[in-house]
């Protein structure tokens, strides 16, 4: 006899884009366990990008803060940041990734998006 399979263990988000944080937000409200990833080092400068700016002029990640520290503090929200998807295969069980995890020596519990550490970071990388 075949059993049930349990479908919803954990949904991926891939990239932080507008809709990738608010499906991410709007998952974990709901008490479903969530990983997002990206490939970003630096998700306030990411977000603050011309092409997300709001019809008002704001730009996103000024908007939205509240709810990009909600997704860092969320429990149930596991953000792998910066990161790259290697594999992403469907089995019988559902979906498998395998994801690469970029070196980073920031401590993500006590990080509140201000910018200050790649400001001060003595590393460069080929995107700058």
């Amino acid at each position: 006899m075949k059993r049930l399979k349990n479908r919803l263990n954990r949904v991926m988000v891939i990239g932080a884009t507008p809709a990738g944080i608010s499906a991410t937000n709007k998952l974990g409200e709901l008490g479903i366990p969530v990983t997002l990833v990206d490939p970003a080092y630096d998700l306030d400068q990411k977000l603050s990008r011309e092409q997300w700016r709001l019809g008002s002029g704001v730009p996103f990640n000024y908007a939205h803060r509240s709810g990009l520290l909600r997704i860092l503090r969320n429990p149930l929200i596991r953000c792998i940041l910066p990161a790259k998807i290697t594999t992403l295969k469907h089995t019988p069980q559902g979906f498998s990734a395998r994801i690469e995890k970029m070196e980073t020596y920031i401590d993500p519990d006590r990080c509140i998006l201000c910018g200050r550490c790649a400001e001060i970071c003595p590393v460069t990388t080929p995107e700058g």
